[in-house]
This record gives C-alpha cells, structure tokens and sequence, in this order.
C-alpha cells in the first residue's frame, strides 16, 4: 500500500508542477511550448483530457491539438478540424 501511495503522491506532484508550468505558457500564449513540455513528461490521461478542450476554446491552431492527441482522440480532433474549416469557409 505504501508503494502505491508514493507513486500516486508522486504523480501528483508532478501534475502539479506541469498545470502550473502549462497556466503560464497559456497566460504567455505559448501554448505550443507547453504542449512541447507536456510531452516531454509523463502527463496523466485525465490531464490531457483537460487539455484538449482548452486549447479548443483557445482556437489555437489544429496541429498543436494532433500533438496532444492519440488514437482515441482522433475522432474528436477530426470533427474540430472539420468544423473550424467550415466556419473559415463562411466567413469568406
């Protein structure tokens, strides 16, 4: 139990320390370093689940988005690409 405590503990500190580094690139809107260092990490499935749609409300542009994602994701990265093509097509 212990064991398991300390990896959990650890984790924790480490997400941590990434939402923190992340809050900042995104107030300095540089978000794609952010991304960079959120890879770079082992970054806990649920924190990238958080990320996405905040970079979606961010309109940043869609290859940082492909960045975050994996095989799952994909789906939900097609039908964004999809729609933010569209609304560049109506508003031309």
């Amino acid at each position: 139990m212990t064991m398991i405590r300390r990896m959990e503990d650890r984790q924790m500190t480490s997400l941590r320390q990434v939402l923190m580094i992340s809050a900042e690139m995104v107030k300095k809107s540089m978000i794609l370093i952010a991304v960079r260092l959120l890879q770079v990490r082992p970054v806990p499935q649920v924190l990238q689940l958080v990320l996405v749609p905040l970079v979606v409300l961010l309109q940043v542009p869609v290859r940082v988005l492909v960045l975050l994602s994996n095989h799952r994701k994909k789906k939900i990265l097609k039908r964004v690409r999809t729609k933010r093509s569209q609304s560049l097509n109506h508003r031309r």
